[in-house]
């Protein structure tokens, strides 16, 4: 019965028999045999049958709330006996940022599976909102806020979005000393999608130096959802772009990239660590662990001068 309550756990998460269908490699009609059987077991009913929607009655909602951290406290539980002596193993399925992650997360991975060599990783590199249940991720990095409010969310870094030119650009329409100039229409500005696909066409500009705030107008012509093509639209020597100093550090430092009014900042990209519960086998906390290992690494600029450890 308790494997039927987990199935009816994830069915509610998942919100569609097809959907957990399509998950557990199953057919339709055997989760809704054994939903029913449940049903029977318990004496109550779980879901409306007069709705064209999956709508959980609420006995069910409580048995939801009171089961759905259960299976992974169960898995830890198994894991911490079955690998204290044997070490830690398994697949672990993970989503990250496609931007973030080229200088944060990946060139790291290949220590942390030579740290746990048991471990295999699915690594699934998104742009937009991630599901776990749904998409099959056991844990992700996102720079987007999930949907399912059950999720638990640790914010592991705010990234200060700031202005880049190429010199070439510079050599061909000079320096930019000020937001009255940025503020020039003539000037060619990328822009940034929201991961609704809303285009930002406003911004704070804010002085790191004197904290004063103002709001100017970017009027983009090119807008972009990822700014891992921001270096390569720069190279064309048209256009100002936006990101962050570790995604075009090496460039700043070759001369290539020069960073426009470097005393601003134009708003920020937060990244959270997105898992589903409290309850975390074994693997997840490793991982959990070595993704927050390479953000202190990050931010304490070491990644210049030594090795990540783990």
């Amino acid at each position: 019965m308790y494997d039927d309550i987990f199935m009816f756990v994830k069915l509610v998460e998942i919100g569609s028999f097809s959907g957990l269908s399509r998950k557990l490699d199953t057919t339709q009609a055997t989760i809704s045999r054994r939903i029913q059987s449940l049903e029977t077991n318990l004496g109550v009913s779980l879901f409306h049958r007069n709705t064209r929607r999956l709508e959980v009655t609420d006995i069910g909602k409580q048995i939801y709330e009171k089961f759905r951290n259960q299976e992974a406290h169960l898995s830890s539980l198994i894991e911490e006996t079955v690998h204290s002596s044997h070490g830690i193993s398994g697949t672990l399925r993970v989503a990250l940022p496609i931007a973030i992650s080229r200088t944060i997360i990946t060139p790291h991975l290949a220590k942390f599976l030579a740290a746990y060599p048991k471990v295999n990783l699915v690594t699934s590199f998104i742009t937009g909102q991630i599901e776990l249940v749904k998409d099959g991720f056991d844990l992700a990095v996102s720079i987007v806020l999930p949907k399912a409010q059950n999720n638990i969310v640790k914010l592991l870094h705010r990234f200060n979005i700031h202005l880049y030119a190429s010199s070439a650009y510079i050599n061909k329409y000079g320096n930019i000393n000020s937001l009255a100039e940025l503020g020039n229409n003539h000037i060619l500005k990328m822009g940034i999608l929201t991961p609704e696909g809303t285009i930002i066409k406003e911004v704070i500009a804010k002085n790191r130096i004197t904290h004063e705030e103002q709001q100017i107008s970017l009027n983009p012509r090119l807008s972009i959802n990822n700014l891992l093509h921001a270096y390569e639209i720069a190279q064309s020597g048209e256009i100002i772009v936006a990101g962050w100093d570790s995604l075009l550090d090496p460039y700043m430092k070759s001369g290539e990239i020069i960073k426009i009014l470097p005393e601003y900042s134009f708003g920020e990209i937060p990244c959270y660590l997105i898992r589903q519960s409290l309850e975390t086998t074994a693997l997840q906390s490793a991982f959990i662990d070595f993704i927050e290992r390479c953000f202190d690494y990050y931010r304490a600029d070491s990644y210049v001068n030594s090795e990540l450890i783990l």
